[in-house]
């Protein structure tokens, strides 16, 4: 059994399931649970993944930062056969990935943000504080950032950034919050931006208000009860995911 738990997304349609493991290799299943296949990516870290909306396209990065690791600047791109299609190099380190819906863009994040075309192009890279989570709009137009210091000490919140930065690399709007944004999302036409903090808050704003005025509007600053996991903010992750929903719902009925 590999030393770390795997990372697991589900395409939309639920067609396919991709995950990353410590064991240094990337899975997918159907979804009756059948392997279809499995790639060595030569990673000493948990892989993180991620799937495109329809399945074809699966990007795959470290997702700890272990120094010993020599493809710790490397990011994969898989189509859903399995064959590699090719690598990214970013400058030292990435703890995740995402791709856009229509399967332009690949995101980055680590020591920078980076935005990439289909090609394995850079298209540019913002620096930051350490970025732990990022997220892209269907059409690339938008992508989130969550960053901090992943100090387990809250009071060292200089850095604890959500940054919103528009497909050309300008940033939009920054919001510091109370601890370290180790979970971002944004909603599928872009109208949304969801964050969870160490602070054990969720952040939920409304992202067209937001590029009119160019400062965030806060929707939401919602607190979760006291946690009792080991992992502070343990319980803002999860909260992501009843956000994701509403957002989810409320693109639907534009």
């Amino acid at each position: 059994m590999p030393l770390y738990p795997p990372e697991i997304h589900i395409q939309p349609d639920g067609n396919y399931i991709i995950a990353g493991s410590g064991d240094r290799k990337v899975y997918l299943f159907d979804k009756e649970g059948e392997l279809l296949w499995s790639h060595e990516t030569g990673l000493l870290t948990p892989i993180d993944v991620a799937v495109s909306t329809n399945g074809d396209y699966i990007i795959a990065g470290p997702g700890i930062l272990i120094p010993a690791d020599p493809c710790i600047n490397k990011t994969y791109l898989f189509n859903k056969e399995g064959k590699l299609l090719r690598s990214y190099n970013v400058d030292f380190f990435v703890y995740d990935v995402a791709v856009s819906g229509d399967e332009n863009y690949v995101v980055a994040g680590g020591d920078k943000t980076y935005l990439f075309d289909s090609e394995g192009e850079l298209l540019w890279s913002n620096k930051t504080a350490s970025v732990y989570d990022v997220a892209v709009s269907v059409d690339g137009s938008y992508i989130a950032a969550g960053s901090g210091t992943g100090s387990i000490n809250r009071s060292e919140s200089g850095d604890n950034i959500i940054y919103l930065f528009n497909k050309e690399g300008k940033l939009v709007w920054s919001y510091k919050t109370g601890g370290t944004v180790f979970g971002v999302a944004v909603s599928t036409d872009g109208s949304y931006v969801v964050a969870g903090s160490q602070d054990n808050k969720v952040y939920f704003f409304a992202n067209r208000a937001s590029i009119e005025n160019q400062t965030p509007v806060t929707l939401a600053q919602t607190p979760t009860s006291t946690p009792t996991s080991a992992l502070p903010g343990f319980e803002a992750v999860f909260a992501i995911a009843g956000l994701l929903a509403v957002t989810y719902f409320l693109g639907r009925r534009k």
